[in-house]
């Protein structure tokens, strides 16, 4: 270093001068050139400290912008040294380093775990730019479309959508650019192959930069069952559509005989006859009204369909059910010679809870069967019995050729004759399934029990009930309806075109003299005398040739003069709908037929009195 010639100098020069000086009288002098020595010793000992000090600050100083840089750079910092101001600051740069290095980490590993889901989602996922093209997809691009990842991003992605697509998908680009935050809309997607497929998306934008992030789902498949759903639906409300209208003709070309039939014979039942022949009425009716409730079980297809049967759940007196059924089965067991026995087990006044027109169902399919399956000359037995859980049971009890064991379970099975199917017995092998099924929608059981070659007995069991309190006579009721309510009269038009409906109205008319029937054969002719005659009541048929009854009563509706005259839809049309259309449209009442005399007459005598009443309101 330079500062050591220096000091050797001085060294030498304090010396010389310590010599020259007179050894006596100059240590004033001497002692000057030591003060003078020493501050020179001084200078240069400040000067060489300065230095040092200097030289050390700044090597610190290079160490801790070598640091910087390394931090900069992400490299491992140099130790850190000394406990001053320096040394703390380097100190608090290894720190920022540790946690810079820790967040750096974190990051990596979210972003990390982002690429792994990114690549592995089912989902399409992609980062798109404002300016047309993606940046990134995953692979599931590949899986769904065919395009390879570069493929896709070397090309503006509008290339891929089907051009009836492209202005809706553009028109949710634009508005994510203009700042929605999020978007789901649905496109097609043209696949390698050349196909398209549909994506379900949801973009969302990234605040800040000119990118989406989006997400797509290839809901093609889903579609496509929505679209065989949806025709499916088509197909079911057509072939409904179709039923109603096969259920509505059948019903009207079922119930049209009927009505004649029921119709004259309640007529015949209410004059003097020999014994023999009201009996033979009574069948008639009995029949005739069985076979009628067959039409309607018909008619309540919807109800079989939904898997729930229509009951009515009331007091049911079993011994009037039972002769019921027994008088209707016993001509085909007279043909047989079978004798049927009922004896006294079943007391009178005996009631079950259950639907009256289902439970004697019921009976007449085990006693049907109970006829066919037996021998020439045979027996059936009807018991009653009281069981210890309270639920009455009814037995049914053939001497037929009985059922094998291992058959038994068969009995029940839909179409199941157990060969009978080989013999000449009619059936269909349904009415032992209907019966368990309707003796089970009634709450109650059903089971069989058989001996080969002794017989059978079917049984079922029902909750038992209390008599009602009071039990209205029909038959004396339709006497006095027959015979009229007092000061009832009136004018009634009968617009009909089955000549023996006509015929009927006309007998049931003529023993109420005292209100004069008018009638018309088709729609046309009943509209002008509707407005001609302005009658007090019309009693309306729906299907009339030319103008239907549903048109002609719009037109009752829309003239002010026939407005508001009552209309009772008389029909054979049962069904509900057509039903509550019609009474939406403007008829007072609809009654269905076969009709019930005492019924129509009933209704006539409320509406005439309403009129006379001037109750009856306009329409």
């Amino acid at each position: 270093m330079a500062l050591i010639p220096i000091l050797s100098l001085m060294v030498t020069a304090v010396s010389l001068l310590i010599e020259s000086a007179a050894p006596a009288g100059q240590l004033r002098t001497i002692a000057g050139i030591v003060t003078i020595a020493a501050a020179g010793f001084g200078v240069v000992g400040g000067l060489a400290a300065a230095r040092l000090f200097a030289s050390s600050l700044g090597t610190r100083v290079d160490a801790l912008h070598e640091n910087a840089q390394r931090l900069a750079q992400d490299r491992p910092l140099l130790a850190a040294s000394g406990s001053d101001e320096i040394g703390a600051l380097d100190e608090a740069l290894h720190e920022a380093a540790g946690l810079l290095a820790t967040r750096a980490r974190a990051l990596r590993e979210a972003s990390e775990e982002i690429d792994h889901f990114f690549l592995l989602s089912l989902d399409l996922q992609c980062i798109a730019g404002f300016d047309g093209y993606f940046k990134r997809v995953n692979a599931a691009w590949t899986d769904a479309l065919g395009w390879t990842p570069d493929e896709l991003m070397a090309r503006p992605y509008v290339e891929f959508i089907h051009p009836e697509d492209l202005a809706a998908t553009n028109r949710e680009s634009a508005s994510l650019s203009a700042g929605a935050k999020t978007m789901m809309f649905e496109n097609r997607y043209r696949t390698k192959a050349g196909s398209y497929r549909w994506l379900e998306w949801k973009a969302s934008p990234v605040v800040g930069r000119a990118l989406i992030y989006a997400s797509a789902r290839d809901i093609t498949d889903q579609r496509a069952s929505a679209q065989l759903l949806q025709e499916a639906r088509g197909d079911a409300e057509r072939a409904n559509q179709a039923k109603n209208e096969f259920l509505s003709r059948m019903s009207h070309d079922l119930r049209t005989p009927l009505n004649a039939i029921l119709g004259f014979a309640q007529l015949l039942e209410t004059d003097p006859l020999q014994p023999d022949q009201r009996a033979g009425v009574r069948q008639i009716l009995r029949g005739g009204r069985h076979l009628l409730e067959l039409i309607n079980e018909i008619l309540e297809l919807a109800r079989i369909e939904s898997g729930r049967l229509a009951l009515s759940s009331e007091p049911v007196a079993i011994d009037l059910v039972v002769q019921e059924a027994i008088d209707l089965v016993r001509p085909l067991a007279a043909e047989r010679t079978i004798e049927i026995n009922v004896g006294d087990t079943i007391p009178q006044g005996a009631w079950v809870r259950a639907d009256r027109q289902r439970l004697r169902q019921v009976l007449l399919n085990i006693l049907s069967n109970a006829v066919k399956y037996n021998r020439e000359g045979g027996r059936i037995a009807i018991a009653w019995q009281e069981m210890p859980g309270g639920q009455r049971r009814v037995s049914v009890t053939d001497t037929g050729h009985g059922i094998r064991p291992e058959q038994l379970h068969l009995l029940f099975q839909p179409f199941e004759r157990l060969g009978a199917e080989q013999s000449t017995i009619e059936g269909t092998g349904l009415g032992l399934t209907v019966a368990k099924g309707l003796v089970e929608a009634m709450g109650g059981t059903m089971g069989v029990e058989s001996v080969v070659d002794r017989g059978t007995t079917f049984w079922f069991e029902l909750a038992p009930s209390e008599a009602p309190r009071a039990q209205a006579g029909l038959g004396d009721r339709d006497q006095v309806l027959l015979v009229g309510a007092p000061g009832v009269t009136g004018t009634v038009l009968y617009i009909e075109d089955n000549p023996s409906n006509r015929d009927l109205m006309q007998h049931i008319f003529a023993r109420r003299p005292e209100i004069q029937l008018t009638m018309a054969e088709d729609g046309e002719r009943g509209l002008d005398m509707a407005r001609t005659l302005l009658p007090n009541l019309i009693l309306l048929d729906l299907h009339l040739p030319g103008m239907s009854g549903e048109d002609l009563l719009r037109h009752l509706w829309a003239t002010p003069e026939t407005r508001g005259i009552p209309v009772i839809v008389l029909s054979a049309d049962a069904t509900q709908s057509q039903q509550r259309r019609l009474i939406a449209a403007g008829a007072s009442s609809y009654l269905t037929k076969p009709l019930e005399v005492a019924r129509v007459l009933d209704v006539v005598d409320e509406q005439l009195i309403g009129v006379h009443a001037g109750s009856a309101t306009p329409r």
